[in-house]
Protein backbone atom coordinates (compact mmCIF):
# COMPACT_ATOMS: atom_id res chain seq x y z
CA UNK A 1 0.00 0.00 0.00
CA UNK A 2 1.66 3.25 -1.38
CA UNK A 3 2.04 6.08 1.92
CA UNK A 4 0.40 9.45 1.12
CA UNK A 5 2.58 12.08 0.49
CA UNK A 6 3.51 14.60 2.73
CA UNK A 7 1.69 17.75 2.38
CA UNK A 8 3.36 20.73 1.99
CA UNK A 9 2.38 24.03 3.50
CA UNK A 10 1.03 27.46 1.55
CA UNK A 11 4.07 29.82 3.53
CA UNK A 12 6.35 27.76 1.76
CA UNK A 13 5.10 29.13 -1.73
CA UNK A 14 3.84 32.28 -1.13
CA UNK A 15 5.58 34.79 1.57
CA UNK A 16 2.08 35.90 4.30
CA UNK A 17 2.53 40.23 4.49
CA UNK A 18 4.30 41.37 7.71
CA UNK A 19 1.66 42.10 10.93
CA UNK A 20 0.44 45.34 11.26
CA UNK A 21 1.12 47.02 14.59
CA UNK A 22 -2.17 48.50 15.46
CA UNK A 23 -2.52 51.30 17.68
CA UNK A 24 -3.87 52.02 20.81
CA UNK A 25 -8.00 53.22 20.50
CA UNK A 26 -8.50 56.56 21.81
CA UNK A 27 -12.44 57.42 22.40
CA UNK A 28 -14.85 56.82 19.62
CA UNK A 29 -12.43 56.57 16.31
CA UNK A 30 -8.91 54.54 15.14
CA UNK A 31 -6.52 55.69 13.67
CA UNK A 32 -5.56 53.57 10.22
CA UNK A 33 -2.20 53.19 9.56
CA UNK A 34 -0.42 54.46 5.94
CA UNK A 35 0.72 51.13 5.25
CA UNK A 36 -2.81 49.59 4.97
CA UNK A 37 -3.63 52.01 1.75
CA UNK A 38 0.12 52.89 0.59
CA UNK A 39 1.57 49.55 1.41
CA UNK A 40 4.64 52.11 2.55
CA UNK A 41 4.11 54.43 5.39
CA UNK A 42 2.14 57.39 4.98
CA UNK A 43 3.44 60.26 2.65
CA UNK A 44 4.91 63.49 4.48
CA UNK A 45 1.97 66.10 4.24
CA UNK A 46 2.46 69.72 3.16
CA UNK A 47 2.55 72.48 6.27
CA UNK A 48 0.78 75.16 6.19
CA UNK A 49 1.55 77.85 4.41
CA UNK A 50 1.63 81.49 6.41
CA UNK A 51 -1.54 82.28 4.02
CA UNK A 52 -3.35 79.41 5.37
CA UNK A 53 -2.48 79.78 8.96
CA UNK A 54 -2.59 83.26 9.61
CA UNK A 55 -6.40 83.30 7.78
CA UNK A 56 -8.04 80.50 9.66
CA UNK A 57 -8.98 82.72 12.63
CA UNK A 58 -10.37 85.85 11.65
CA UNK A 59 -9.30 87.63 14.47
CA UNK A 60 -5.69 86.76 14.00
CA UNK A 61 -6.59 87.70 10.36
CA UNK A 62 -7.81 91.11 11.02
CA UNK A 63 -4.92 91.88 13.34
CA UNK A 64 -2.69 91.10 10.38
CA UNK A 65 -4.22 93.00 7.54
CA UNK A 66 -4.47 95.93 10.59
CA UNK A 67 -0.46 95.80 11.04
CA UNK A 68 0.63 95.38 7.82
CA UNK A 69 -1.77 98.25 6.49
CA UNK A 70 -0.24 100.67 8.84
CA UNK A 71 3.38 98.94 8.28
CA UNK A 72 2.68 100.16 4.18
CA UNK A 73 1.45 103.04 4.73
CA UNK A 74 4.16 104.18 7.28
CA UNK A 75 6.44 102.56 5.45
CA UNK A 76 5.79 104.55 2.24
CA UNK A 77 8.07 107.64 0.71
CA UNK A 78 7.82 109.07 -2.39
CA UNK A 79 4.50 110.62 -3.52
CA UNK A 80 4.40 107.81 -7.05
CA UNK A 81 5.31 104.91 -4.16
CA UNK A 82 2.22 106.12 -1.93
CA UNK A 83 0.01 106.61 -5.13
CA UNK A 84 0.85 103.13 -6.52
CA UNK A 85 1.26 100.70 -3.22
CA UNK A 86 0.46 103.01 -0.16
CA UNK A 87 -2.83 104.18 -0.37
CA UNK A 88 -4.57 101.55 -2.51
CA UNK A 89 -3.44 98.42 -0.90
CA UNK A 90 -1.89 98.98 2.73
CA UNK A 91 -4.86 101.37 3.38
CA UNK A 92 -7.51 99.32 2.64
CA UNK A 93 -5.68 96.70 4.82
CA UNK A 94 -5.62 99.26 7.62
CA UNK A 95 -9.25 99.56 7.06
CA UNK A 96 -10.47 95.93 7.27
CA UNK A 97 -8.56 94.76 9.36
CA UNK A 98 -10.18 97.26 12.35
CA UNK A 99 -13.71 96.79 11.22
CA UNK A 100 -13.46 93.23 10.65
CA UNK A 101 -11.89 92.51 14.55
CA UNK A 102 -14.41 94.61 15.72
CA UNK A 103 -17.47 92.60 14.27
CA UNK A 104 -15.72 89.36 15.20
CA UNK A 105 -14.91 90.71 18.73
CA UNK A 106 -18.62 91.29 18.71
CA UNK A 107 -19.65 88.15 17.25
CA UNK A 108 -21.47 89.88 14.28
CA UNK A 109 -22.19 87.02 11.61
CA UNK A 110 -25.03 88.92 9.27
CA UNK A 111 -23.63 90.66 6.67
CA UNK A 112 -25.81 93.51 6.53
CA UNK A 113 -25.21 94.02 10.27
CA UNK A 114 -21.44 94.27 9.08
CA UNK A 115 -21.40 96.89 6.89
CA UNK A 116 -22.37 99.75 9.05
CA UNK A 117 -18.55 98.22 10.86
CA UNK A 118 -16.97 98.90 7.56
CA UNK A 119 -18.48 102.33 6.65
CA UNK A 120 -17.69 103.75 10.38
CA UNK A 121 -14.32 102.25 9.96
CA UNK A 122 -13.67 103.63 6.57
CA UNK A 123 -15.07 107.23 7.68
CA UNK A 124 -12.79 107.57 10.35
CA UNK A 125 -10.15 106.67 8.09
CA UNK A 126 -11.47 110.21 5.48
CA UNK A 127 -11.15 112.13 8.62
CA UNK A 128 -7.81 111.10 10.10
CA UNK A 129 -6.50 111.75 6.37
CA UNK A 130 -8.21 114.90 6.12
CA UNK A 131 -6.86 116.64 9.11
CA UNK A 132 -3.20 114.67 8.66
CA UNK A 133 -2.23 115.75 4.95
CA UNK A 134 -5.40 117.56 3.87
CA UNK A 135 -6.67 120.45 6.37
CA UNK A 136 -6.72 122.56 3.77
CA UNK A 137 -9.11 121.34 1.40
CA UNK A 138 -12.42 122.65 1.02
CA UNK A 139 -15.80 121.24 2.38
CA UNK A 140 -16.56 118.84 -1.20
CA UNK A 141 -13.53 117.58 -1.04
CA UNK A 142 -13.52 116.44 2.55
CA UNK A 143 -16.58 114.65 2.77
CA UNK A 144 -16.30 113.24 -0.46
CA UNK A 145 -12.94 111.89 0.88
CA UNK A 146 -14.74 110.69 3.72
CA UNK A 147 -17.49 109.06 1.92
CA UNK A 148 -14.72 106.75 -0.83
CA UNK A 149 -12.98 105.52 2.07
CA UNK A 150 -16.33 104.58 3.69
CA UNK A 151 -17.37 102.79 0.67
CA UNK A 152 -14.27 101.22 0.00
CA UNK A 153 -13.92 99.90 3.57
CA UNK A 154 -17.58 98.30 3.04
CA UNK A 155 -16.79 96.87 -0.32
CA UNK A 156 -14.32 94.45 1.33
CA UNK A 157 -16.08 93.79 4.19
CA UNK A 158 -18.55 92.80 2.02
CA UNK A 159 -16.32 90.45 -0.06
CA UNK A 160 -14.56 89.52 3.00
CA UNK A 161 -18.42 87.78 3.82
CA UNK A 162 -18.50 86.21 0.42
CA UNK A 163 -14.88 84.34 0.72
CA UNK A 164 -15.27 83.38 4.22
CA UNK A 165 -17.26 80.24 4.01
CA UNK A 166 -15.29 79.24 1.12
CA UNK A 167 -13.36 76.00 2.51
CA UNK A 168 -9.97 77.56 1.38
CA UNK A 169 -9.12 79.83 3.77
CA UNK A 170 -6.61 81.68 1.30
CA UNK A 171 -9.51 83.36 -0.59
CA UNK A 172 -9.66 85.83 2.37
CA UNK A 173 -6.48 87.52 1.09
CA UNK A 174 -8.62 88.55 -1.78
CA UNK A 175 -11.00 90.53 0.46
CA UNK A 176 -9.56 94.20 -0.43
CA UNK A 177 -8.89 93.26 -4.15
CA UNK A 178 -11.98 95.21 -5.80
CA UNK A 179 -11.81 98.39 -3.02
CA UNK A 180 -8.11 98.60 -4.78
CA UNK A 181 -8.58 98.63 -7.76
CA UNK A 182 -11.07 101.46 -7.44
CA UNK A 183 -8.83 103.14 -4.86
CA UNK A 184 -6.30 103.20 -7.69
CA UNK A 185 -9.22 104.22 -9.86
CA UNK A 186 -9.67 107.54 -7.76
CA UNK A 187 -6.45 108.21 -7.23
CA UNK A 188 -4.73 107.98 -11.24
CA UNK A 189 -7.99 109.49 -12.22
CA UNK A 190 -7.78 112.76 -9.87
CA UNK A 191 -3.98 113.08 -11.03
CA UNK A 192 -4.69 112.63 -14.79
CA UNK A 193 -7.75 115.12 -14.28
CA UNK A 194 -5.58 117.69 -12.60
CA UNK A 195 -2.89 117.82 -15.16
CA UNK A 196 -5.95 118.12 -17.73
CA UNK A 197 -6.99 120.89 -16.03
CA UNK A 198 -3.82 122.66 -16.16
CA UNK A 199 -3.64 122.09 -20.01
CA UNK A 200 -7.24 122.25 -21.23
CA UNK A 201 -10.35 124.45 -19.37
CA UNK A 202 -13.54 122.83 -18.36
CA UNK A 203 -11.73 119.73 -16.85
CA UNK A 204 -12.29 121.09 -13.07
CA UNK A 205 -16.01 120.03 -13.58
CA UNK A 206 -14.49 116.35 -14.54
CA UNK A 207 -12.45 116.29 -11.64
CA UNK A 208 -15.43 116.83 -9.11
CA UNK A 209 -17.48 114.29 -10.35
CA UNK A 210 -14.85 111.82 -11.28
CA UNK A 211 -14.69 111.21 -7.28
CA UNK A 212 -18.63 110.49 -6.84
CA UNK A 213 -18.61 108.05 -9.96
CA UNK A 214 -15.71 105.95 -8.25
CA UNK A 215 -17.90 106.22 -4.51
CA UNK A 216 -21.22 105.27 -6.47
CA UNK A 217 -19.63 102.60 -7.83
CA UNK A 218 -18.12 101.26 -4.49
CA UNK A 219 -21.68 101.92 -2.85
CA UNK A 220 -23.24 99.53 -5.42
CA UNK A 221 -20.91 96.82 -5.80
CA UNK A 222 -21.09 96.29 -2.11
CA UNK A 223 -25.03 95.62 -2.46
CA UNK A 224 -24.70 93.99 -5.21
CA UNK A 225 -22.05 91.42 -3.64
CA UNK A 226 -24.15 91.61 -0.01
CA UNK A 227 -27.45 90.11 -2.16
CA UNK A 228 -26.03 87.69 -4.03
CA UNK A 229 -23.23 86.23 -2.12
CA UNK A 230 -24.86 82.76 -1.64
CA UNK A 231 -24.97 82.84 -6.02
CA UNK A 232 -21.74 84.30 -6.72
CA UNK A 233 -20.00 81.70 -4.08
CA UNK A 234 -19.54 78.89 -6.49
CA UNK A 235 -18.77 81.02 -9.20
CA UNK A 236 -15.72 82.75 -6.76
CA UNK A 237 -14.69 79.37 -5.63
CA UNK A 238 -14.06 77.98 -9.18
CA UNK A 239 -11.73 81.48 -10.58
CA UNK A 240 -9.90 81.34 -7.44
CA UNK A 241 -8.71 77.10 -8.34
CA UNK A 242 -7.39 78.76 -11.09
CA UNK A 243 -5.32 81.56 -9.03
CA UNK A 244 -4.37 79.44 -5.57
CA UNK A 245 -2.22 76.52 -6.52
CA UNK A 246 -3.55 72.87 -4.95
CA UNK A 247 -2.82 72.81 -0.93
CA UNK A 248 -3.49 70.04 0.62
CA UNK A 249 -3.41 70.11 4.26
CA UNK A 250 -3.05 68.30 7.13
CA UNK A 251 -5.64 65.60 7.47
CA UNK A 252 -6.13 62.91 10.26
CA UNK A 253 -7.58 59.45 9.08
CA UNK A 254 -9.84 58.69 11.90
CA UNK A 255 -12.65 56.15 11.09
CA UNK A 256 -14.83 53.84 13.52
CA UNK A 257 -13.55 50.23 13.43
CA UNK A 258 -16.86 48.96 12.30
CA UNK A 259 -16.95 51.67 9.36
CA UNK A 260 -13.14 50.33 8.04
CA UNK A 261 -13.75 50.25 3.93
CA UNK A 262 -13.10 47.24 2.28
CA UNK A 263 -9.88 46.17 0.45
CA UNK A 264 -9.89 47.98 -3.20
CA UNK A 265 -6.17 47.81 -4.06
CA UNK A 266 -3.49 45.36 -3.73
CA UNK A 267 -2.06 47.43 -0.38
CA UNK A 268 -5.54 47.89 1.55
CA UNK A 269 -5.48 44.25 2.54
CA UNK A 270 -7.13 44.11 6.28
CA UNK A 271 -5.97 40.83 8.75
CA UNK A 272 -8.71 38.66 8.16
CA UNK A 273 -11.18 38.47 11.47
CA UNK A 274 -13.17 35.38 11.07
CA UNK A 275 -12.54 31.58 11.75
CA UNK A 276 -9.45 30.19 9.15
CA UNK A 277 -9.96 26.63 8.12
CA UNK A 278 -7.07 24.03 9.79
CA UNK A 279 -4.67 22.73 7.28
CA UNK A 280 -5.45 18.95 6.40
CA UNK A 281 -3.19 16.62 8.15
CA UNK A 282 -1.55 13.36 7.48
CA UNK A 283 -5.15 11.88 7.95
CA UNK A 284 -7.18 14.30 6.11
CA UNK A 285 -5.10 13.69 2.66
CA UNK A 286 -6.18 16.57 -0.46
CA UNK A 287 -9.00 15.91 -2.26
CA UNK A 288 -6.06 16.67 -5.23
CA UNK A 289 -4.03 13.53 -3.68
CA UNK A 290 -7.00 11.42 -3.31
CA UNK A 291 -6.25 7.85 -5.60
CA UNK A 292 -9.20 7.54 -8.79
CA UNK A 293 -11.90 5.24 -7.93
CA UNK A 294 -11.05 1.59 -9.51
CA UNK A 295 -13.25 0.19 -11.80
CA UNK A 296 -15.64 -2.98 -11.18
CA UNK A 297 -13.78 -6.22 -11.11
CA UNK A 298 -10.56 -4.47 -10.67
CA UNK A 299 -8.26 -6.66 -8.96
Amino acid sequence: MEEDAPSIENEAFFLSPAPIEWPPRHGRGTSIPGIVFYGEDRPRVEEEPFTVRFAKDPLVFASILFLLGWIGILAQRGFLRQLVVGAPVFEEFAKLGLALAVVTVLRVRPVWLRLPFGWASGAAFGVMEHFLSYGDEATFFYVARALFHAAACGLSMSVFSLVEALPDARARWMSTVASTLLHWANNFGAVLLGILALLMGGADIIGLGWPLVVTIAAFVLTFFVAAGRDRLRPRVARELERVFPPFHGHAALTVEAAEVPAASSPHNTLPETGPTQPSPGPEEPRAAEEKPPREPGAP
